[in-house]
Protein backbone atom coordinates (compact mmCIF):
# COMPACT_ATOMS: atom_id res chain seq x y z
CA UNK A 1 0.00 0.00 0.00
CA UNK A 2 2.34 2.48 0.93
CA UNK A 3 2.72 4.92 3.87
CA UNK A 4 0.57 3.86 6.60
CA UNK A 5 0.41 7.33 8.11
CA UNK A 6 -0.65 9.08 4.78
CA UNK A 7 -1.98 5.85 2.72
CA UNK A 8 0.43 7.25 -0.27
CA UNK A 9 1.44 4.36 -2.57
CA UNK A 10 5.21 4.73 -2.82
CA UNK A 11 4.75 4.57 -6.42
CA UNK A 12 4.02 7.93 -7.48
CA UNK A 13 2.55 6.87 -10.77
CA UNK A 14 0.57 5.11 -9.03
CA UNK A 15 -0.38 7.45 -6.72
CA UNK A 16 -1.28 10.27 -9.64
CA UNK A 17 -3.81 7.45 -11.58
CA UNK A 18 -5.55 6.81 -8.10
CA UNK A 19 -6.01 10.61 -7.43
CA UNK A 20 -7.22 10.72 -11.26
CA UNK A 21 -9.59 7.66 -10.71
CA UNK A 22 -11.06 9.16 -7.77
CA UNK A 23 -11.47 12.17 -8.83
CA UNK A 24 -13.55 10.69 -11.88
CA UNK A 25 -15.53 8.23 -9.50
CA UNK A 26 -16.17 10.58 -6.80
CA UNK A 27 -16.91 13.86 -8.40
CA UNK A 28 -20.86 12.98 -8.33
CA UNK A 29 -20.82 12.29 -4.73
CA UNK A 30 -19.04 15.53 -4.01
CA UNK A 31 -21.66 17.52 -6.33
CA UNK A 32 -24.30 16.06 -4.36
CA UNK A 33 -22.24 16.40 -1.13
CA UNK A 34 -21.65 20.08 -1.64
CA UNK A 35 -25.14 20.57 -2.63
CA UNK A 36 -26.47 19.39 0.41
CA UNK A 37 -23.97 21.11 2.30
CA UNK A 38 -24.94 24.35 1.02
CA UNK A 39 -28.49 23.90 1.46
CA UNK A 40 -28.05 22.52 4.82
CA UNK A 41 -25.34 25.74 6.01
CA UNK A 42 -28.19 28.05 4.59
CA UNK A 43 -31.21 26.44 6.47
CA UNK A 44 -29.78 26.67 10.01
CA UNK A 45 -29.58 30.81 9.31
CA UNK A 46 -33.09 30.21 10.74
CA UNK A 47 -31.79 29.54 14.38
CA UNK A 48 -29.28 32.64 13.86
CA UNK A 49 -32.05 34.70 14.79
CA UNK A 50 -33.37 32.39 17.19
CA UNK A 51 -30.03 31.27 19.11
CA UNK A 52 -28.25 34.53 18.70
CA UNK A 53 -31.34 37.79 18.28
CA UNK A 54 -27.57 39.98 19.54
CA UNK A 55 -25.14 39.19 16.66
CA UNK A 56 -28.03 37.18 13.93
CA UNK A 57 -26.96 39.82 11.27
CA UNK A 58 -23.01 39.10 11.89
CA UNK A 59 -24.08 35.58 11.79
CA UNK A 60 -25.90 36.08 8.19
CA UNK A 61 -23.16 37.93 6.86
CA UNK A 62 -20.81 35.31 7.59
CA UNK A 63 -23.30 32.26 6.24
CA UNK A 64 -24.63 34.08 3.28
CA UNK A 65 -21.64 36.58 2.28
CA UNK A 66 -19.14 34.14 2.75
CA UNK A 67 -19.52 30.77 3.84
CA UNK A 68 -22.10 30.19 0.66
CA UNK A 69 -20.97 31.37 -2.16
CA UNK A 70 -17.78 29.94 -1.22
CA UNK A 71 -19.28 26.61 -1.62
CA UNK A 72 -21.25 27.45 -4.44
CA UNK A 73 -18.08 28.46 -6.35
CA UNK A 74 -16.08 25.45 -4.96
CA UNK A 75 -19.32 23.10 -6.46
CA UNK A 76 -19.32 25.65 -10.04
CA UNK A 77 -15.32 24.64 -10.18
CA UNK A 78 -16.64 20.70 -10.03
CA UNK A 79 -18.13 21.45 -13.88
CA UNK A 80 -14.59 23.07 -15.21
CA UNK A 81 -11.35 21.84 -16.75
CA UNK A 82 -9.82 22.96 -13.56
CA UNK A 83 -11.32 20.84 -10.92
CA UNK A 84 -8.59 18.21 -12.12
CA UNK A 85 -5.59 20.82 -11.32
CA UNK A 86 -7.13 22.93 -8.03
CA UNK A 87 -10.13 20.98 -6.93
CA UNK A 88 -8.79 19.01 -3.96
CA UNK A 89 -7.13 22.20 -2.86
CA UNK A 90 -10.52 24.26 -3.33
CA UNK A 91 -12.54 21.62 -1.29
CA UNK A 92 -10.17 21.15 1.36
CA UNK A 93 -10.67 25.47 1.72
CA UNK A 94 -14.19 24.99 1.21
CA UNK A 95 -14.01 22.45 4.24
CA UNK A 96 -11.85 25.26 6.33
CA UNK A 97 -13.98 28.49 5.42
CA UNK A 98 -16.98 26.54 6.48
CA UNK A 99 -15.46 25.30 10.08
CA UNK A 100 -13.98 29.22 10.37
CA UNK A 101 -17.14 30.54 9.67
CA UNK A 102 -19.11 28.70 12.91
CA UNK A 103 -15.90 29.17 15.50
CA UNK A 104 -16.56 33.15 13.98
CA UNK A 105 -20.40 32.48 14.88
CA UNK A 106 -19.01 30.87 18.55
CA UNK A 107 -16.72 34.07 19.23
CA UNK A 108 -19.30 36.16 18.39
CA UNK A 109 -22.30 34.50 20.19
CA UNK A 110 -23.09 35.56 24.09
CA UNK A 111 -24.10 32.50 26.05
CA UNK A 112 -26.08 30.30 25.83
CA UNK A 113 -25.74 30.72 21.90
CA UNK A 114 -22.22 30.41 21.45
CA UNK A 115 -22.51 26.70 23.57
CA UNK A 116 -25.25 25.44 21.35
CA UNK A 117 -23.12 26.77 17.90
CA UNK A 118 -20.34 24.09 19.28
CA UNK A 119 -22.73 21.40 18.08
CA UNK A 120 -23.07 23.61 14.40
CA UNK A 121 -18.84 22.81 14.52
CA UNK A 122 -18.97 19.30 15.23
CA UNK A 123 -21.44 18.77 12.47
CA UNK A 124 -19.60 20.88 10.08
CA UNK A 125 -16.15 18.73 10.72
CA UNK A 126 -18.03 15.38 10.48
CA UNK A 127 -18.90 16.40 7.00
CA UNK A 128 -16.15 17.72 5.62
CA UNK A 129 -14.38 14.56 6.85
CA UNK A 130 -17.12 11.95 5.80
CA UNK A 131 -19.13 13.28 3.12
CA UNK A 132 -16.67 15.75 1.29
CA UNK A 133 -13.89 12.88 1.89
CA UNK A 134 -10.61 14.54 1.61
CA UNK A 135 -7.02 12.62 1.65
CA UNK A 136 -6.56 11.82 5.24
CA UNK A 137 -3.66 13.95 5.51
CA UNK A 138 -6.26 16.84 4.62
CA UNK A 139 -8.63 15.32 6.70
CA UNK A 140 -6.71 15.49 9.80
CA UNK A 141 -5.07 18.49 9.55
CA UNK A 142 -9.05 20.29 9.12
CA UNK A 143 -9.50 18.38 12.45
CA UNK A 144 -7.28 19.29 14.43
CA UNK A 145 -7.16 23.09 13.07
CA UNK A 146 -10.54 23.11 13.68
CA UNK A 147 -10.01 21.77 17.12
CA UNK A 148 -7.34 24.08 18.21
CA UNK A 149 -9.25 27.34 16.88
CA UNK A 150 -11.98 25.94 18.84
CA UNK A 151 -10.22 25.98 21.86
CA UNK A 152 -8.64 29.07 21.35
CA UNK A 153 -12.12 30.72 21.31
CA UNK A 154 -13.59 29.17 23.87
CA UNK A 155 -10.78 30.19 26.12
CA UNK A 156 -9.57 33.84 25.38
CA UNK A 157 -12.43 35.12 23.27
CA UNK A 158 -15.72 33.29 24.83
CA UNK A 159 -14.50 32.45 28.44
CA UNK A 160 -16.47 29.45 28.44
CA UNK A 161 -16.58 27.63 32.14
CA UNK A 162 -13.98 25.26 32.89
CA UNK A 163 -17.12 22.47 33.30
CA UNK A 164 -18.47 23.14 29.56
CA UNK A 165 -15.19 23.59 28.10
CA UNK A 166 -13.76 20.02 29.62
CA UNK A 167 -16.60 18.50 28.34
CA UNK A 168 -17.11 20.16 24.81
CA UNK A 169 -12.91 18.99 24.65
CA UNK A 170 -13.76 15.85 25.44
CA UNK A 171 -16.09 15.47 22.79
CA UNK A 172 -14.55 17.81 19.93
CA UNK A 173 -11.35 15.20 20.95
CA UNK A 174 -13.88 12.12 20.52
CA UNK A 175 -15.55 12.68 17.32
CA UNK A 176 -12.60 14.04 15.41
CA UNK A 177 -11.32 10.80 16.31
CA UNK A 178 -14.06 8.72 15.03
CA UNK A 179 -14.13 11.40 11.96
CA UNK A 180 -10.74 10.57 11.16
CA UNK A 181 -11.33 6.61 11.68
CA UNK A 182 -14.31 6.89 9.59
CA UNK A 183 -12.12 8.88 6.70
CA UNK A 184 -9.03 6.74 7.44
CA UNK A 185 -11.28 3.60 6.31
CA UNK A 186 -13.21 4.83 3.39
CA UNK A 187 -9.92 6.12 1.54
CA UNK A 188 -7.81 2.70 2.32
CA UNK A 189 -11.17 1.09 1.05
CA UNK A 190 -10.45 3.07 -2.17
CA UNK A 191 -7.37 2.38 -2.14
CA UNK A 192 -7.50 -1.38 -2.12
CA UNK A 193 -10.06 -1.47 -4.24
CA UNK A 194 -8.83 0.67 -6.81
CA UNK A 195 -5.05 -2.17 -6.68
CA UNK A 196 -7.00 -4.76 -6.98
CA UNK A 197 -9.39 -2.77 -10.05
CA UNK A 198 -5.63 -1.96 -11.22
CA UNK A 199 -4.26 -5.42 -10.96
CA UNK A 200 -6.91 -7.22 -12.98
CA UNK A 201 -7.21 -4.48 -15.25
CA UNK A 202 -3.04 -5.35 -15.87
CA UNK A 203 -3.97 -9.30 -15.82
CA UNK A 204 -6.74 -9.00 -18.24
CA UNK A 205 -4.34 -6.68 -20.60
CA UNK A 206 -1.42 -9.27 -20.20
CA UNK A 207 -3.99 -12.27 -21.07
CA UNK A 208 -5.04 -10.18 -24.16
CA UNK A 209 -1.74 -9.45 -25.20
CA UNK A 210 -0.67 -13.21 -24.46
CA UNK A 211 -3.52 -14.55 -26.33
CA UNK A 212 -3.01 -11.98 -28.93
CA UNK A 213 0.32 -13.18 -29.50
CA UNK A 214 -0.92 -16.79 -29.44
CA UNK A 215 -3.00 -15.91 -32.02
CA UNK A 216 -0.15 -14.08 -34.07
CA UNK A 217 2.06 -17.11 -34.10
CA UNK A 218 -0.82 -19.47 -34.59
CA UNK A 219 -0.98 -17.67 -37.81
CA UNK A 220 2.50 -17.29 -38.64
CA UNK A 221 2.71 -21.64 -38.04
CA UNK A 222 0.25 -21.53 -40.37
CA UNK A 223 1.57 -19.27 -42.73
CA UNK A 224 4.97 -21.13 -42.53
CA UNK A 225 2.96 -24.66 -42.85
CA UNK A 226 1.45 -23.37 -46.19
CA UNK A 227 4.63 -21.34 -47.52
CA UNK A 228 7.91 -23.03 -49.41
CA UNK A 229 10.63 -21.60 -47.20
CA UNK A 230 13.34 -21.32 -50.12
CA UNK A 231 11.59 -19.70 -52.92
CA UNK A 232 8.78 -18.08 -50.57
CA UNK A 233 5.96 -19.28 -52.82
CA UNK A 234 3.22 -21.75 -51.52
CA UNK A 235 4.09 -24.91 -51.09
CA UNK A 236 1.99 -28.52 -52.62
CA UNK A 237 0.52 -28.69 -49.68
CA UNK A 238 -1.47 -25.45 -49.31
CA UNK A 239 -1.86 -25.57 -53.44
CA UNK A 240 -3.75 -29.43 -53.10
CA UNK A 241 -6.02 -27.45 -50.46
CA UNK A 242 -6.95 -24.44 -52.69
CA UNK A 243 -7.70 -27.13 -55.78
CA UNK A 244 -9.67 -29.38 -53.51
CA UNK A 245 -11.60 -25.89 -52.52
CA UNK A 246 -11.71 -24.36 -55.98
CA UNK A 247 -13.11 -27.22 -57.50
CA UNK A 248 -15.65 -28.07 -55.22
CA UNK A 249 -16.44 -24.54 -55.56
CA UNK A 250 -16.80 -24.51 -59.25
CA UNK A 251 -18.76 -27.45 -59.41
CA UNK A 252 -21.61 -25.41 -57.36
CA UNK A 253 -20.82 -22.23 -59.48
CA UNK A 254 -19.91 -23.26 -62.41
CA UNK A 255 -16.62 -20.94 -63.77
CA UNK A 256 -13.33 -21.95 -65.69
CA UNK A 257 -10.58 -22.92 -63.56
CA UNK A 258 -6.99 -23.84 -64.98
CA UNK A 259 -3.70 -25.70 -63.98
CA UNK A 260 0.02 -24.61 -65.01
CA UNK A 261 2.43 -27.10 -64.12
CA UNK A 262 5.84 -26.18 -64.99
CA UNK A 263 9.55 -27.63 -64.96
CA UNK A 264 13.16 -26.20 -65.51
CA UNK A 265 14.65 -27.51 -68.38
CA UNK A 266 18.14 -29.08 -67.24
CA UNK A 267 18.10 -27.94 -63.84
CA UNK A 268 19.81 -31.44 -62.64
CA UNK A 269 23.26 -30.49 -64.80
CA UNK A 270 22.61 -26.72 -62.94
CA UNK A 271 23.33 -28.76 -59.51
CA UNK A 272 26.24 -30.58 -61.12
CA UNK A 273 27.94 -28.15 -62.56
CA UNK A 274 27.65 -25.10 -60.07
CA UNK A 275 26.26 -26.82 -56.91
CA UNK A 276 23.28 -26.87 -54.97
CA UNK A 277 23.60 -23.24 -53.77
CA UNK A 278 23.56 -21.78 -57.04
CA UNK A 279 20.24 -24.06 -58.05
CA UNK A 280 18.88 -22.62 -55.29
CA UNK A 281 19.38 -19.18 -56.50
CA UNK A 282 18.11 -20.19 -59.49
CA UNK A 283 14.93 -21.17 -58.02
CA UNK A 284 14.62 -17.88 -56.33
CA UNK A 285 14.83 -16.11 -59.02
CA UNK A 286 12.45 -17.99 -61.30
CA UNK A 287 10.01 -17.82 -58.02
CA UNK A 288 10.33 -13.79 -58.83
CA UNK A 289 9.26 -14.14 -62.22
CA UNK A 290 6.41 -16.24 -61.57
CA UNK A 291 4.91 -13.44 -59.35
CA UNK A 292 5.87 -10.82 -61.81
CA UNK A 293 4.49 -13.02 -65.32
CA UNK A 294 1.03 -14.30 -63.74
CA UNK A 295 -1.70 -11.98 -63.21
CA UNK A 296 -3.62 -11.54 -59.59
CA UNK A 297 -5.03 -13.87 -57.99
CA UNK A 298 -3.22 -16.38 -59.42
CA UNK A 299 -1.64 -19.06 -56.83
CA UNK A 300 1.42 -19.87 -57.53
CA UNK A 301 3.26 -22.68 -55.64
CA UNK A 302 6.88 -24.77 -55.60
CA UNK A 303 5.44 -28.43 -56.12
CA UNK A 304 8.60 -30.60 -55.36
CA UNK A 305 12.45 -29.66 -56.79
CA UNK A 306 12.83 -27.66 -59.95
CA UNK A 307 8.80 -28.39 -60.96
CA UNK A 308 6.36 -25.99 -60.02
CA UNK A 309 2.58 -25.31 -60.33
CA UNK A 310 0.23 -22.36 -60.84
CA UNK A 311 -3.71 -22.87 -60.25
CA UNK A 312 -5.45 -19.91 -62.67
CA UNK A 313 -9.08 -19.08 -60.86
CA UNK A 314 -11.15 -17.91 -63.53
CA UNK A 315 -9.09 -19.08 -66.98
CA UNK A 316 -9.74 -20.95 -69.71
CA UNK A 317 -7.63 -23.00 -71.17
CA UNK A 318 -6.44 -20.53 -73.71
CA UNK A 319 -6.01 -17.59 -70.97
CA UNK A 320 -4.23 -20.35 -69.10
CA UNK A 321 -2.05 -21.23 -71.67
CA UNK A 322 -1.26 -17.63 -72.73
CA UNK A 323 -0.26 -17.08 -69.06
CA UNK A 324 2.51 -19.77 -69.53
CA UNK A 325 3.86 -18.51 -72.56
CA UNK A 326 4.48 -15.35 -70.91
CA UNK A 327 6.36 -17.28 -68.05
CA UNK A 328 8.18 -19.00 -70.53
CA UNK A 329 9.27 -16.19 -72.76
CA UNK A 330 10.21 -14.00 -69.76
CA UNK A 331 12.41 -17.01 -68.41
CA UNK A 332 14.24 -17.19 -72.14
CA UNK A 333 15.04 -13.95 -72.36
CA UNK A 334 15.87 -13.47 -68.58
CA UNK A 335 19.76 -13.98 -67.54
CA UNK A 336 19.92 -14.90 -63.71
CA UNK A 337 22.86 -13.74 -61.68
CA UNK A 338 23.99 -16.47 -59.42
CA UNK A 339 27.92 -16.35 -57.33
CA UNK A 340 29.15 -18.59 -60.22
CA UNK A 341 28.25 -15.76 -63.25
CA UNK A 342 25.02 -15.73 -65.15
CA UNK A 343 22.74 -18.36 -66.19
CA UNK A 344 19.97 -18.55 -68.20
CA UNK A 345 17.28 -21.30 -67.83
CA UNK A 346 14.01 -22.12 -69.76
CA UNK A 347 11.32 -24.06 -68.93
CA UNK A 348 8.54 -26.54 -69.88
CA UNK A 349 5.14 -25.89 -69.39
CA UNK A 350 1.80 -28.06 -69.22
CA UNK A 351 -1.66 -26.86 -68.93
CA UNK A 352 -5.36 -28.06 -68.75
CA UNK A 353 -8.83 -26.70 -67.80
CA UNK A 354 -11.23 -28.49 -65.47
CA UNK A 355 -13.68 -30.23 -67.53
CA UNK A 356 -17.79 -30.14 -66.08
CA UNK A 357 -17.49 -33.86 -66.11
CA UNK A 358 -14.37 -33.97 -63.60
CA UNK A 359 -15.49 -35.00 -60.13
CA UNK A 360 -12.14 -33.99 -58.54
CA UNK A 361 -8.88 -32.71 -58.96
CA UNK A 362 -6.77 -35.74 -59.80
CA UNK A 363 -7.53 -35.90 -63.51
CA UNK A 364 -7.10 -32.12 -63.96
CA UNK A 365 -3.72 -32.60 -62.29
CA UNK A 366 -3.24 -36.05 -64.45
CA UNK A 367 -3.47 -34.24 -67.98
CA UNK A 368 -1.54 -31.36 -67.26
CA UNK A 369 0.87 -33.11 -66.34
CA UNK A 370 0.57 -35.01 -69.43
CA UNK A 371 0.96 -31.78 -71.08
CA UNK A 372 3.90 -31.12 -69.53
CA UNK A 373 5.49 -34.63 -70.81
CA UNK A 374 4.39 -33.58 -74.29
CA UNK A 375 6.29 -30.34 -73.79
CA UNK A 376 9.53 -31.96 -72.57
CA UNK A 377 9.31 -34.57 -75.00
CA UNK A 378 8.18 -32.07 -77.80
CA UNK A 379 11.66 -30.34 -77.15
CA UNK A 380 11.35 -28.37 -74.05
CA UNK A 381 10.83 -24.61 -73.67
CA UNK A 382 7.66 -24.65 -74.59
CA UNK A 383 4.03 -24.57 -73.65
CA UNK A 384 1.56 -27.46 -73.98
CA UNK A 385 -2.31 -27.65 -73.37
CA UNK A 386 -3.75 -30.86 -72.10
CA UNK A 387 -6.19 -32.40 -74.85
CA UNK A 388 -9.77 -31.82 -74.75
CA UNK A 389 -12.43 -29.03 -73.99
CA UNK A 390 -12.31 -26.92 -71.03
CA UNK A 391 -15.49 -26.13 -69.01
CA UNK A 392 -17.95 -24.20 -70.53
CA UNK A 393 -19.71 -21.19 -68.42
Amino acid sequence: MGNPLTLTFRDLEVERDYRNDLRQKSLGQLRLALVLGILLYAAFGALDVYLIPDTAQLAWIIRFGVIVPFASGVLALTYTRHYDSVGETAVALGGLVSGLGIVAMVAAASPPGNYLYYAGLLLVVTFNLTFLRPRFPIAFALAWIHFGLYEATAIWVSHTPTAILVNNTFFFGAFNVIAMMTNYSLESYTRSDFLQRKIIREQTERLEENLLEVERRRREAEAHAQIDPLTGLYNRRHFFAMLDYSCNRDRRSPRDLSVLIMDLDHFKRINDTFGHLVGDQVLQSVAQMMRFGIRQGDIPCRFGGEEFAILLPQANLSVAAAVGERLRDILERTTIPTDKGPIQVTTSIGVAALREDEEGFDALLERADSALYLAKNGGRNQVRSAAGANRTV
